[in-house]
């Protein structure tokens, strides 16, 4: 596990394991693939049924990276500070929005005073459960940090908050938390916020 390394190093780790590096070879020489090699290269996609979509809002959110974006002051986080509590089974089934797992929420904002006085006041308006509050919806403040460091952040909250639910057939079930970072910009410390490559 280098800190850094370089392509050559990669080449060279792949020729010892094996690899037959194809510039070696004068054109037109090298391996010659067959066609059963090339179909064992397939990958197994297995029945439609095998692998459903694991959602965090069942039928509108799935699990996995999603960005959403407005303009400043459009009401982003008044908007989804709700949602994000539905996945945390803290609104009314009623509103619709319950998952049939239920996640904790990690979110990490710019403002947590906001979060906190939209919770209070979905729980003055009797549509939160404030008492399941502490256990599964968090918030902390955020502080740009540089990539690498907000991942193994994000992987320790994670590990953390995540738990297990049984299943028909014994195995159990991890339910991964819901992680939202508002902002961006507020949590990842880059050069170009505009540079879509950073």
């Amino acid at each position: 596990h280098p800190d850094r390394t370089n392509h050559k190093a990669v080449f060279a780790e792949a020729q010892r394991q094996g690899w037959d590096n194809p510039k070696k070879h004068p054109e037109g020489e090298g391996e010659v693939w067959t066609e059963p090699e090339l179909s064992g290269a397939f990958f197994d996609l297995g029945a439609p049924e095998a692998h459903p979509t694991e959602y965090a809002l069942d039928g509108f959110l799935p699990v996995g990276v999603t960005m959403m974006a407005g303009a400043w002051g459009a009401g982003k986080t008044s908007n989804l500070v709700p949602l994000f509590a539905s996945a945390a089974w803290l609104t009314p089934e009623e509103w619709g929005f319950w998952p049939t797992l239920r996640r904790k929420v990690l979110l990490l904002t710019e403002a947590p005073e906001q979060a906190r006085d939209i919770l209070y006041s979905m729980q003055k308006a009797g549509e939160l459960d404030w008492g399941g509050l502490k256990e599964w919806f968090k918030v902390v403040q955020a502080k740009r940090r540089p990539a690498r460091e907000l991942a193994k952040l994000l992987r320790a909250f994670s590990e953390m908050l995540t738990y297990e639910v049984e299943t028909d057939d014994g195995k159990g079930f991890a339910v991964r938390p819901l992680i939202v970072l508002d902002t961006i910009s507020a949590n990842i410390e880059m050069e170009n916020e505009a540079d879509n490559s950073q």
